[in-house]
């Protein structure tokens, strides 16, 4: 029988938290690096059983946490229970790969050969409408409910309905996982819990074929997003719908400085770029081998408080008696989630997690006579499947991406910064959006972002990222990403490439503008018709809502004379001010003002009539000496002085020290729902604030 399960925090802000600070107690003291960012779900199978741990990973507030989990049979309710995180923590630190470094170079001792890690059910339910509710139960700090409907829509809304919390971007997905038959497993935190309680969850299953659900992940994945699974049953297993990967030792580089960390060698990028080069699916087999080594060290391990003592315990009931473990490890990108992998046994042999580095890498010599050999940079940074990696005139590591993706700042697994090119079609919440719990348009991030002059920030699920122009690179610096030449040219062939279709993308950055009216004006199309008082009435309570501030009169006095008279042109105005209108001439003298966070900017002020101030979309665009830079954002107009007003919008300049004193050209254009526009232009002289 094949059981579908698999974990996903189905929430629009996913960090794991920071690894415990332990005090020492051996095998939950271990220094070998973990992937911080990556979800970890260990499978302990049984007899026609399969008991799945997932590490919930959520960052945000406590009334914001949702957890929602695809299932393809109701779990036993009595198996319910959280499971301690140190005990995955610690697994996943002990079962990773080991590298040995050659020992004839010269810079490393046999003493310093070995680093990184250590040596080798419920049967009825109730109903409730359409939806069947097979379990509903306190576990821990969360209210745990298992529902299954045939009616989607149903199911969203006795989710919503108990507080459930089901975003209007996650319904396209649960469609698909409902039509396949499946259940849900959802998570709340009881009213007196806090995100601070937050532990892995435990459940058994019936069936022996485990199920990642990546699908529905991919609504809030990070880009190049790592997943950890480690299966202990029999015998091995591997993913029986994704290719099995694997990465010889002579392609593994290193850096004897463990600049980039993770011991130094490049193997999360490795990862990553081989998964890439399968189009987008497959994993890596870190180790398969018997339990009993990482058993014997649980056992013999000293615990030295309450919290080490549950999790050798935990580990124990997860290992005894099962003599085979199997770790595999994967990186993807949004993208790529386009189906979920299944795992089956294996009838291959073990892999060993100790990796023989080898002197010649690429055929470079790692071991030079006299000097440790620097390794290229890009060989330890991934940049997805849309990027490539070039480095800058400082040596630092950046990507180019392709037209279809942006630039998006991150930390590395190892805890660097860097940037990953993410399809930016993967866009489920962007601004001018309504936020689901207040009804509010949602604020552009990029509103104080900029990318530099090569660029421009362009906000992917409220996330600002950097839109680089072509044969131009976004590297990781103070304050976010920017564009930057690269000090060797990006291939015109690079962006010949295409990124694999996702299965059901989101929008691209900010939301589309309305097509601008071209007819706007005239409020009637039948001149000299005698209308019946009625219709009068409807035609002008309809203009009134349409237009509200807007020339109701005009359309009024349009409709009684025959389409006469058209409605004004709507209007907007450029000024300046940080919290009031304050009017520009042409040419005038503004001064810069540094932000709290570094950076320059001028405070922007516009003053409209005419348009529907609810929700508009400005574009501006800037030139100075020739070079351009533009912008977009969708916000909305508030009422001041009998106009229509967006006050103390920052204007970011990249590069002060160009602009000062320098004659800047500023075009706006404020778009509303209806397609009714407004366009106005102004030359400003920025200046320097005067140093006191």
């Amino acid at each position: 029988m094949r059981i579908w399960m698999g974990a996903l925090a189905a929430t629009l802000a996913v960090v794991l938290p920071a690894r415990d600070a332990l005090a020492c107690g051996g095998f939950f003291c271990s220094r070998s690096p973990v992937d911080q960012s990556a979800e970890h779900i260990l499978f302990v199978m049984g007899p026609g059983t399969t008991t799945m741990v997932v590490q919930i990973a959520y960052s945000g507030g406590d009334a914001d946490f949702s957890w929602v989990l695809p299932l393809g049979a109701v779990p036993d309710a009595e198996s319910l229970e959280v499971f301690p995180q140190l005990a995955l923590t610690s697994l996943a630190a002990n079962t990773g790969p080991v590298f040995m470094m050659p020992q004839e170079c010269w810079y490393w001792g046999a003493e310093d050969a070995a680093t990184g890690g250590n040596p080798p059910p419920n049967a009825g339910g109730t109903r409730n409408d359409d939806v069947t509710v097979h379990v509903r139960e306190e576990v821990g700090p969360y209210d745990v409910a298992v529902v299954e409907s045939q009616d989607s829509s149903a199911l969203v809304n006795w989710l919503r309905t108990n507080g459930y919390r089901i975003t209007e971007v996650m319904e396209p997905y649960v469609d698909i996982y409902t039509a396949e038959g499946m259940k849900f497993l959802a998570l709340k935190l009881l009213p007196d819990a806090d995100v601070s309680q937050i532990q892995p969850l435990k459940l058994t299953l019936p069936g022996e074929a485990p199920m990642i659900p990546v699908r529905l992940t991919a609504i809030a994945a990070e880009p190049e997003m790592g997943i950890l699974a480690t299966i202990v049953g029999e015998q091995r297993y591997e993913s029986a719908n994704w290719p099995s990967l694997s990465i010889r030792d002579d392609e593994i580089t290193y850096d004897p400085y463990n600049v980039w960390g993770a011991n130094g060698t490049n193997w999360t990028a490795l990862v990553a770029r081989k998964v890439d080069e399968a189009g987008g699916r497959g994993f890596v087999t870190e180790f398969a081998g018997a339990t009993q080594p990482f058993l014997d060290q649980v056992r013999n391990s000293p615990v030295n408080n309450t919290d080490q003592e549950a999790a050798r315990n935990a580990l124990i009931s997860v290992l005894e008696g099962r003599p085979y473990l199997t770790r595999l490890y994967t990186r993807l990108s949004p993208e790529e989630m386009s189906t979920d992998p299944i795992f089956r046994r294996s009838e291959l042999g073990d892999v060993d997690r100790v990796h023989q580095l080898s002197r010649i890498v690429d055929g470079v010599d790692m071991c030079p006579a006299n000097t440790p050999v620097q390794p290229d940079p890009c060989a330890f940074v991934t940049c997805g499947a849309g990027g490539m990696c070039r480095t800058d005139a400082e040596g630092r590591t950046g990507c180019a991406c392709l037209a279809e993706a942006t630039a998006r700042p991150m930390t590395t697994s190892t805890g660097t910064g860097t940037v990953v090119c993410q399809d930016a079609r993967m866009s489920f919440v962007n601004p001018g959006d309504r936020d689901d719990a207040t009804g509010e348009l949602i604020a552009d991030p990029c509103l104080t972002t900029s990318c530099g002059e090569h660029g421009r920030c362009v906000a992917v699920n409220l996330t600002p990222t950097c839109s680089c122009d072509r044969g131009y690179i976004a590297v990781n610096g103070e304050g976010g990403a920017r564009c930057v030449a690269p000090s060797s040219p990006i291939p015109p062939e690079f962006y010949a490439r295409t990124l694999p279709e996702p299965a059901h993308p989101g929008r691209n950055g900010v939301e589309p503008r309305p097509s601008r009216r071209i007819d706007a004006g005239c409020a009637c199309a039948v001149p000299n018709a005698e209308l019946p008082a009625g219709f009068l009435a409807l035609v002008v309570g309809l203009g009134l809502l349409r237009a509200r501030r807007r020339g109701a009169v005009a359309l009024v006095a349009a409709v009684m004379s025959g389409c006469g008279t058209e409605t004004p042109a709507p209007t907007v105005e450029i000024g300046t001010g940080e919290s009031r209108y304050e009017s520009l001439s042409d040419g005038q003298d503004v001064e810069l003002v540094r932000g709290a966070q570094g950076g320059y900017h001028m405070w922007m002020s516009l003053r409209s009539q005419g348009l529907d101030p609810e929700k508009v979309w400005l574009d501006v665009e800037t030139r100075v000496n020739g070079d351009k830079s533009t912008s977009s954002t969708v916000t909305r107009l508030t009422s001041q002085d009998d106009n229509d007003v967006l006050v103390g919008w920052p204007l970011i300049i990249a590069e002060p020290e160009r602009v000062d004193g320098q004659l800047m050209e500023v075009h706006v254009t404020l778009t509303d729902e209806q397609g009714d526009a407004a366009d106005a232009s102004i030359s400003v002289r920025p200046h320097m604030p005067v140093a006191s």
